[in-house]
């Protein structure tokens, strides 16, 4: 599944899109807002190099979790771009994503002049890396909820169990942590900002000033 994201603002729009799986997202291009609004051939080739399966939009809401204004004016476009292109479409609230955009590039020490341009696909990146991650837990609890069923007494793959069934044995592979997904990771913090991502592989060379 590939899945395209925009981050309409009034004078720009940053895209960013995933691989092929699914799983990292990555930022793309910025466009000016109108060129995305009326499809322009500039837009079009972003779509038909990257055939994306769904359109993910980030919608401003209020601290509070409300729509305002801005939101039902961004939704409006979002929904006329979606019919044009064919896609199915998604919301996620961009809350704090350009605030954590900017924290990212003044990281690599980009200056506020050097930022422009830049910020608003980082941002459509780090909202459609917590879509996907989002994405991800549903299927897995899908998985889970599909392979363990109520009343089932069968023990998973795997696992030992002592002759006496007083404890299960320790395994090296009981022991050993999932591993994450690669790509930008997001803690499970959220007081400070819903995006702390760990920067990923390709930002040091798309932002570079």
């Amino acid at each position: 599944m590939v899945a395209l994201a925009l981050d309409i603002g009034g004078t720009r729009t940053g895209i960013a899109v995933s691989d092929r799986t699914g799983r990292v997202a990555m930022p793309l291009k910025v466009l000016p807002a109108s060129e995305v609004e009326n499809m322009a051939r500039t837009f079009r080739m972003i779509i038909e190099d990257h055939e994306p399966d769904v359109l993910v939009c980030g919608l401003p809401q209020t601290m509070a979790g409300e729509e305002g204004p801005q939101a039902e004016h961004i939704r409006a476009i979002a929904e006329r771009v979606a019919r044009a292109c064919d896609l199915p479409l998604e919301f996620i609230d961009e809350r704090l994503s350009s605030s954590e955009a900017k924290r990212v590039l003044r990281e690599q020490g980009l200056s506020e002049k050097q930022m422009r341009g830049k910020v608003d696909m980082i941002s459509a990146s780090l909202f459609l890396q917590a879509w996907l991650d989002s994405q991800r837990r549903k299927e897995d609890r899908a998985d889970y909820s599909g392979s363990h069923r109520p009343g089932d007494t069968s023990r998973p793959a795997g696992k030992r169990f002592r002759t006496n069934g007083s404890a299960p044995a320790s395994s090296a592979s009981s022991r050993t942590a999932a591993p994450r997904p690669a790509g930008t990771r997001f803690s499970q913090n959220t007081s400070a900002s819903r995006f702390r991502p760990a920067l990923p592989h390709w930002c040091s060379a798309c932002i570079q000033p």
